[in-house]
């Protein structure tokens, strides 16, 4: 296909959700439970966003591609185990698709925004965490790629944000529709990190939430910054009644 710098062939499995659930921190039932994923609507149990960027990372790192410091990522469908994927990379997004052509990942770089302070939100809920050299060889197995030497993955600093959405706000059985990040610097190894996620708008009649990212590294150092668009879960489970 033309346009293709890169593709690779990638069948994820249970195995490696519930590795990348232990890994993040975000065991959010959608993704380990399988009784309660097959009450959901996706009807069994998917991959965390962050696993499936893991691997378009990896793709990326490996054609030699510089990633810009940001982009938007969006998730049109859920991925399954045992479920085969095309990752493919052009020289403005990647994307994963189902052998069908379903995408269930597409990855955008983009010009940087200005970014302003976040406002004071009623909702938050936050991590303070360090990422071990361990750590990162345990994300270099799950996501193909060679361990990393100049500091903490992307997709990892993803992942924390993953376990604050999936696991506590808005919390289990939310599903991740779009995430925007823009890095503004590597994060290092053992480096003690700080992220947080805000209530920015909650949309209850479309069972929507839009949160505010943020991760800062030792002294205040300003890793990442972002949103998520969160579809919050069925039932009882719905945590907001009105917007902030």
């Amino acid at each position: 296909m033309s346009g293709i710098l890169a593709g690779h062939h990638w069948t994820p499995q249970q195995s490696e959700f519930d590795a990348f659930a232990a890994l993040s921190g975000d065991d959010n039932p959608i993704h380990i439970d399988a009784d309660y994923a097959a009450r959901h609507p996706f009807g069994a149990r998917v991959s965390h966003g962050m696993l499936i960027w893991a691997r378009l990372h990896a793709l990326t790192k490996s054609a030699g591609v510089t990633l810009p410091p940001a982009l938007t990522l969006q998730f049109p469908a859920p991925a399954y185990a045992k479920e085969p994927l095309d990752l493919s990379l052009s020289r403005d997004s990647a994307r994963a698709t189902r052998s069908d052509g379903t995408a269930v990942c597409e990855i955008r770089w983009e010009e940087p925004v200005p970014q302003v302070p976040p406002p004071a939100l009623p909702q938050s809920a936050e991590i303070r965490r360090s990422l071990s050299p361990a750590d990162i060889a345990a994300f270099a197995a799950l996501s193909g790629a060679a361990p990393a030497l100049e500091g903490v993955p992307e997709p990892l600093i993803g992942a924390l944000f993953s376990c604050l959405l999936g696991s506590r706000l808005p919390g289990p059985g939310t599903g991740w529709l779009r995430q925007r990040l823009h890095f503004h610097a590597k994060a290092r190894v053992n480096e003690p990190l700080y992220a947080s996620v805000r209530l920015s708008r909650i949309r209850p009649e479309k069972r929507l939430a839009d949160l505010e990212c943020l991760c800062i590294g030792q002294n205040d150092r300003m890793i990442c910054t972002g949103s998520a668009l969160m579809l919050l879960a069925p039932g009882d489970r719905l945590l907001f009644s009105s917007e902030p």
